[in-house]
């Protein structure tokens, strides 16, 4: 069932798209690295596998990053930005105090089913912009995540859906942030509208990175 106020549109892709989706599963390039244990060293702030809680991967031209979820027990801060991850490993869900999820400019064409989402309870920030992520149905599998507070989609086919702000801030109820912009209270009171400050998409809603790096994990 929809949540209150949130119009009822048709959010799945046509059947070509949806058919070009499950190719998600596609291999990266013959150039990908393979992820291992002295990588991840090399960019654990000096801390050995087992210990490590932060983790920068990015642009590494990496395909495959389930090591991640088998070596690493005790992540918070996951930063895998720049790669060619077309499917988020079973394994990376097994990082249960995971916070800070960065995934964007891969190759993922499909999130992971919901149930997938409940083992990271935690996982307030998650980007995901920069991907071929092509069905609103398919991203609302997020709901699972009961403490989201940040959520990045632009520049993805999802987020040139004529109604997807309006769908996604209504569905992610613990959503302070998408795309950048704080979340007004027009977009979830329906049928009012403020001006100003106060409005969507306005200008003094864009959040500056610093101010919410100070205030959750950016």
């Amino acid at each position: 069932a929809a949540p209150a106020g949130t119009t009822m549109v048709d959010i799945d892709p046509p059947a070509a798209a949806r058919a070009d989706e499950a190719d998600g599963d596609a291999e990266g390039s013959p150039e990908a690295r393979t992820l291992s244990t002295g990588i991840i060293v090399s960019h654990a702030c000096g801390m050995n596998a087992e210990d490590a809680e932060v983790v920068d991967l990015s642009r590494l031209k990496l395909a495959d990053v389930s090591p991640l979820g088998l070596l690493c027990n005790n992540l918070q801060i996951v930063v895998l930005r720049g790669n060619e991850i077309a499917k988020m490993p079973a394994s990376l869900f097994r990082l249960t105090r995971l916070l800070k999820l960065d995934l964007g400019e891969n190759a993922l064409r499909s999130v992971p089913p919901r149930e997938w989402w409940q083992q990271v309870p935690g996982l307030c920030v998650l980007h995901l912009d920069h991907n071929p992520l092509k069905s609103l149905r398919n991203v609302a599998a997020l709901q699972a995540l009961p403490h989201l507070a940040r959520l990045s989609l632009h520049d993805t086919p999802v987020a040139d859906h004529p109604n997807y702000r309006h769908f996604v801030v209504n569905t992610f109820t613990s959503l302070k942030v998408l795309d950048k912009h704080a979340i007004a209270d027009d977009e979830l009171i329906e049928g009012i509208s403020f001006h100003g400050r106060f409005a969507k998409l306005a200008p003094r809603s864009q959040v500056v990175d610093g101010v919410w790096q100070a205030l959750a994990p950016a």
